[in-house]
């Protein structure tokens, strides 16, 4: 994809983002007259609350993989896409010019049985600019089981997850993710 389209794609979003909220409302891009739904993890993510993120627990986008089979993430001009390592490490993800970032996610882990992982990654923008990046999220249907693809199993590699939905996995990971929050909320621990 020639650079030029990513960068007017992200100067777009940039452009947008500045306006004020009420101006942003005003905007109506389809037939059901819907527009602008300033919600968080919508298609466009903007890291410019923590601009300057620089205590070790603070981020744009906290550490996490792609529910989803695999994101293709259109490269920034403004550094901050951490890439996490199996041994723990963290490093800057590389941008480069009129290519894609592409993360497996939780799916593709399954559907594989852990022959492709899920790719831990994380916003921390210390670039003192605003940063926004454009995801293009690729999921199944919400209702169609999903099952370890044949090849990616055998006696030496036994099944590790029984067929499941996506909205099954869906509501079993935000429960996850619930009930971790509730835990650090509770008092005493």
């Amino acid at each position: 994809m020639p650079q030029a389209v990513i960068d007017g794609a992200l100067a777009a979003a940039r452009q947008f983002h500045d306006q004020p909220l009420e101006k942003k409302l005003e905007l109506r891009i389809n037939t059901h007259n819907l527009g602008y739904l300033p919600m968080r993890g919508n298609t466009i993510r903007h890291s410019g609350l923590n601009k300057n993120n620089m205590e070790e627990n603070e981020f744009g986008l906290a550490p996490h993989t792609d529910t989803g089979f695999m994101t293709l993430l259109a490269q920034n001009d403004v550094p901050g896409l951490n890439i996490g390592t199996r041994d723990g490490r963290w490093i800057d993800a590389p941008a480069i010019p009129g290519t894609f970032i592409v993360n497996g996610g939780d799916m593709l882990r399954r559907w594989t049985n852990d022959r492709f992982l899920a790719t831990p990654h994380r916003v921390i923008n210390r670039s003192g600019k605003e940063r926004y990046s454009i995801p293009l999220f690729f999921d199944t249907t919400l209702d169609d089981p999903m099952s370890c693809l044949p090849n990616c199993s055998s006696p030496d590699n036994p099944l590790r997850y029984e067929p499941i939905t996506l909205m099954q996995y869906m509501l079993w990971h935000q429960k996850k993710n619930l009930d971790a929050l509730a835990a650090a909320d509770t008092p005493g621990r």
